[in-house]
């Protein structure tokens, strides 16, 4: 039986409605591959890690700032990092005693207290010191360390430098860095026993947490998926989380911190905000358990948190830079000059309402 032939009509349609569609297609196709275009152009463009400029490997905390580093234009024109002979970004030596009327702050941190993307006088460390003419305070900050790292960083120098405070500062995603490196064993550590820490990659792949990387947020279809699952107030915060492990470590290192502190002195852990903390409840775990754990105990826990939270949105988001304001990768979202000056602020009203602080500061009028 002969089968019966397609009308041309309904040909010349189909072909039609497959022209309107291919035209249709090609504004997309294009769409996306001028998205990924820049985002790879971006990348191969981009200036590596400030890090990598003025650091050096370390087999233990896996990255060290060098010593007598200058960088007059680092993170911009006149926007200098320079370290001191003991690789801390001061500009002068820290003798080993502190000087008489002074009280002596070592504060150790990530990114965020080494002053990422802002002038050496900028830090919320330097401005700090620039608050009361007793204060000296060093910066033992460095980009992407955890709070293991930190401590460690520390514990390098207490018994070489005298101090009345020491200044743990951290930002919550760094419970998370320390907790990658429990689980992938760079991290060891048991009651009574030492922290052990070893860094074991090549010298010339010193700093894994901060190559630049392809980001895939700069993805106009990413941008789009995260806007069908937003909260309404914008991108829906990440939640970290506080596994028990890393917690259980958080303990230990504050108490083993105390334990190591010179006869007076004190410690304060200070929770720094991000710009999504603002709005966002990523950290809420975190800051209950570290108000909690410091409930009637010898040392001082400072959550900035809600001090962020006090301030209007659009006052808020000035405290931070803004994409594309440093050309540095990572540079957005940490503090700017006045966002290190609102921390340093900020940290200081509350240092001074803590009675055994303020028995230091009286203690350095008659020293």
């Amino acid at each position: 039986m002969e089968e019966p032939h397609a009308s041309p009509g309904l040909g010349r349609s189909r072909r039609f409605l497959l022209a309107v569609f291919c035209l249709g297609l090609f504004p997309l196709l294009f769409e996306g591959l001028a998205s990924l275009t820049l985002a790879l152009s971006e990348l191969w463009s981009s200036r590596p890690a400030a890090e990598r400029l003025h650091t050096r490997y370390d087999a233990e905390l896996g990255w060290v700032n060098r010593a007598n580093v200058d960088l007059p234009d680092l993170y911009g024109p006149g926007l200098a990092l320079r370290t001191n002979a003991q690789g801390f970004r001061n500009d002068g030596p820290i003798a080993p005693e502190i000087a008489p009327g002074k009280v002596r702050i070592l504060c150790a941190g990530d990114s965020f207290t080494l002053g990422y993307g802002v002038d050496q006088s900028d830090t919320w460390v330097a401005q700090l010191e620039s608050l009361d003419p007793r204060l000296e305070t060093v910066n033992l900050g460095q980009g992407g360390y955890g709070v293991d790292q930190a401590y460690l960083a520390y514990e390098r120098v207490r018994g070489e430098l005298d101090h009345d405070l020491f200044v743990l500062a951290f930002i919550t995603f760094d419970f998370q860095r320390t907790q990658n490196a429990l689980a992938s064993g760079i991290l060891r550590w048991g009651a009574g026993a030492p922290f052990e820490r070893s860094h074991p990659r090549p010298e010339k792949r010193f700093l894994p947490g901060l190559r630049r990387e392809f980001d895939p947020a700069s993805l106009a279809s990413v941008r789009l998926l995260r806007s069908w699952f937003a909260d309404g107030e914008g991108e829906a915060p990440r939640r970290i989380a506080r596994p028990q492990e890393t917690a259980d470590f958080v303990a230990e290192l504050v108490g083993r911190a105390v334990a190591g502190l010179p006869p007076g002195a004190r410690l304060v852990l200070v929770h720094l905000p991000m710009g999504s903390d603002h709005q966002g409840g990523g950290s809420q775990d975190w800051r209950t358990f570290l108000a909690t754990l410091a409930k009637g105990a010898d040392w001082s826990y400072v959550d900035l948190v809600p001090a962020l939270r006090a301030l209007p949105g659009g006052q808020a988001q000035r405290l931070f830079l803004q994409p594309g304001e440093v050309d540095h990768p990572g540079a957005a979202g940490h503090f700017n000059a006045r966002g290190n000056r609102f921390v340093a602020e900020a940290l200081w009203k509350a240092l001074r309402e803590e009675a055994e602080v303020s028995r230091i500061l009286e203690g350095a009028d008659t020293r």
